[in-house]
């Protein structure tokens, strides 16, 4: 489960004008494919392609590893002062705390030597300025991890809290699983958790994904599951018998949920393999969709 805090509108109005004013003028890592302007999913995948061995490391609880006190920093390294720094880091982590969490305020904020609170804020998942501030807050640790890999002859992507390493042939195992180590280390020195259930090594003979791609040729390709998934879809969608309305009382949804669901799907397809994607299209197109009803509590819409 993951816990969501979405703000208030007055404090999503501030988060917003930081992303607008501060955070867009920032840049992420070069290893990251998250949270940043022409940062793709696709594009972290083809950096694998063709690879032999593939290490994959997720982040536990990735947005809450990341305290206030870790946001004052990244601030004050942008150039704000250590109280503005400190203001700007309550703002973006208020309502997401963790009790009994601060150490001596005194210590840790000495520009405030009177702040008593016992509570320190972590990064909420929901707030539009958690994923370009955990990008900041990364920097370092990428930076890290880049020059590891590079130095162990490995690639390095990272895409939010996932994570991915891989070589070419001359490698083994053995050397994987050594890399591995040296890369959990970084991480817990970093105070990030890797998730030891979801980090897993995939070499020869097994099927190499990264971000739900196959990345065993030369460029990404959608699982057979993927694929899979869209023709029943479209089987349902398209089927006399059964239709949009059955198929999406079956799915517990509305006809305009599974029509936007099933449509993101094949807008994905399109990217990663155009070919299927534009046959599912066509398909999708043929569906014979009841007309929209207007929703009753729509005002503007219905004005028009």
């Amino acid at each position: 489960m993951r816990m969501i805090s979405a703000p208030n509108a007055t404090l999503l109005k501030i988060q917003r004008w930081i992303v607008e004013n501060i955070l867009q003028y920032t840049t992420a890592h070069e290893a990251s494919y998250a949270f940043h302007p022409g940062s793709r999913p696709f594009d972290a995948a083809q950096e694998h392609c063709g690879c032999e061995w593939l290490l994959k490391i997720d982040l536990e609880d990735f947005f809450h590893s990341i305290s206030e006190g870790r946001i004052a920093a990244v601030f004050a390294h942008l150039g704000f002062s250590k109280l503005l720094s400190f203001e700007l880091a309550r703002l973006v982590t208020v309502g997401c705390e963790r009790p009994g969490t601060r150490t001596d305020p005194a210590i840790r904020w000495p520009a405030i030597p009177y702040y008593q609170s016992k509570h320190e804020g972590m990064v909420p998942q929901g707030a539009p300025t958690s994923p370009m501030l955990s990008n900041l807050v990364m920097f370092k640790t990428d930076e890290i991890l880049a020059r590891l890999a590079d130095a162990h002859g490995m690639k390095y992507t990272r895409y939010a809290d996932d994570l991915a390493f891989s070589c070419g042939p001359g490698k083994n195992e053995i050397h994987v699983r050594r890399f591995m180590r040296l890369v959990l280390d970084q991480l817990n020195h970093a105070g990030f958790r890797p998730n030891h259930r979801k980090t897993a090594i995939r070499g020869p003979g097994s099927r190499r994904i990264v971000l739900g791609m196959l990345v065993d040729s030369d460029r990404p390709r959608l699982t057979r599951e993927y694929k899979d998934m869209i023709r029943l879809h479209l089987h349902y969608l398209t089927s006399p018998s059964y239709g949009p309305a059955l198929h999406a009382l079956a799915r517990k949804t509305s006809v305009s949920g599974i029509f936007h669901h099933v449509r993101g799907l094949i807008a994905w397809s399109q990217i990663v393999e155009p070919d299927f994607g534009a046959g599912a299209l066509t398909r999708f197109e043929g569906v014979d969709w009841p007309p929209v009803q207007p929703d009753p509590y729509d005002e503007e819409a219905n004005d028009t």
